[in-house]
């Protein structure tokens, strides 16, 4: 599928979850019920002050155009490894701190304990990370 056709399955879906018709959602955004069709259609594409009106009405526009939910951006592929890149780094460099030197499959088992600890947690930052690896190194 090419992003047209994505896009305009994703505005079907979110109109869909707002319970509305075509004729609805196109007067919400000031389009016409054919425009609309033409959307989901992938026939046309939505400019932006349409898509605002969408998110007006409810939409998830991150999601119309990205095909990530609101809330979920954390959990993309690209977010995981950027994640991984992160924790590895931050482990590494306190490892060198504390002048520790673990053999290399330790050191991937304590970066797989950490990983399931912290993959999902929105709102760790690097201190709170240090002070996990501290607990996981003590």
């Amino acid at each position: 599928m090419d992003f047209s056709s994505l896009v305009a399955a994703r505005v079907s879906e979110e109109r869909k979850r707002l319970k509305l018709s075509q004729d609805e959602a196109g007067q919400a955004c000031g389009v016409s019920r054919e425009m609309w069709g033409r959307y989901e259609r992938g026939k046309a594409i939505m400019g932006t002050e349409v898509l605002q009106m969408f998110g007006e009405a409810g939409a998830d526009v991150s999601y119309v155009v990205t095909g990530v939910r609101r809330g979920q951006e954390h959990a993309t592929p690209a977010a995981q490894l950027l994640r991984m890149k992160v924790l590895s780094s931050v482990l590494a460099d306190e490892l060198h701190k504390r002048n520790s030197s673990l053999p290399e499959v330790i050191f991937h088992e304590l970066l797989d304990a950490l990983w399931e600890e912290w993959r999902d947690d929105e709102t760790a930052d690097k201190g709170e990370l240090v002070k996990r690896i501290g607990r996981f190194l003590k």
